[in-house]
């Protein structure tokens, strides 16, 4: 006897499976546990996650769900002050890379970054 599954015609956020959680509801969930791990305060709902933007806000680059995996057009959630935890007014979807190139850099370290590629920039 076959057992029935119960399944949803409903599609999610970006492409993909429709088993797949909605890409806003796996930031949040994600930021959460960031949050937990690193003891930074957490309080945000899904109805807090903005709305993915189709633009980068900070690279300029075409935001898009990749399938499998993170890549750098991909969404992610950004906290703007690295001093402050996940709450509302301190969030913003950006591209992947963007948040990765920004990290845990502080301006000064990203000035000298750009001096020292000014620099080389014609080698």
């Amino acid at each position: 006897m076959k057992s029935k599954r119960k399944t949803t015609n409903k599609i999610s956020e970006g492409e993909g499976s429709p088993r797949r959680k909605p890409v806003r509801y796996m930031m949040l969930h994600r930021a959460k546990r960031r949050a937990q791990k690193k003891n930074f305060e957490f309080a945000l709902t899904l109805k807090d996650i903005p709305e993915i933007p189709a633009i980068c806000p900070v690279l300029g680059i075409e935001i898009k769900q990749n399938a499998r995996c993170a890549g750098d057009s991909s969404p992610s959630l950004d906290r703007i002050s690295s001093l402050r935890g996940y709450v509302v007014g301190n969030i913003r979807v950006i591209s992947y890379r963007a948040n990765r190139l920004k990290g845990d850099s502080t301006i000064a370290e990203l000035e000298k970054l750009l001096a020292d590629a000014r620099q080389y920039k014609d080698f």
